[in-house]
């Protein structure tokens, strides 16, 4: 009985430590698709990043995309994925490496993409400079859903524009 209440206690503490972090939205530029980044974090119209620029997050509603689960060498081919977290109908979760492009070095990158509200996919690409945190950038991966009312531009939240009435 107290090993079962001690897995029980466990599995209470470990799904409570895999919600979204707390801090601050960060949406696409059309307000379609958002995540939660730590509250210190940098938030542009483009990206967000962390103090040191460790880590950086970009946050994309792709229209023609669809989640659905792919073949390995799919996720190879269209991600470069070099490693799969998820492959499901509900969230696909890759990592793969970047190419060194003139003074900016090779790294890691993680993308996940879940399904939109309306049409197409949410999608995060997070990149790794400098042994940005994992823990902190699955937070944010997990935190990826389709947003809430209300249009961020650069870092500020706004109501969307009302239709004009003729």
């Amino acid at each position: 009985m107290p090993q079962v209440l001690t897995m029980v206690l466990l599995a209470v503490s470990l799904a409570g430590g895999q919600g979204a972090p707390s801090g601050q939205v960060y949406k696409n530029d059309t307000g379609t698709c958002q995540v939660t980044v730590p509250a210190d974090w940098k938030v542009t119209e483009f990206r967000a990043f962390d103090p040191a620029d460790t880590l950086s997050a970009m946050v994309l509603h792709e229209r023609d995309a669809k989640v659905e689960v792919l073949d390995p060498a799919m996720l190879k081919g269209i991600y470069g994925a070099d490693k799969v977290f998820e492959n499901s109908a509900q969230r696909l979760f890759v990592q793969s490496p970047t190419q060194a492009f003139g003074p900016i070095p090779a790294s890691i990158k993680w993308e996940s993409l879940v399904p939109a509200a309306t049409k197409g996919a949410c999608q995060v690409i997070i990149v790794f400079k400098n042994g940005g945190s994992e823990e902190v950038a699955r937070a944010i991966v997990m935190s990826l859903r389709p947003a809430k009312k209300g249009l961020v531009v650069e870092g500020v939240m706004r109501s969307p524009t009302p239709p004009i009435r003729k």
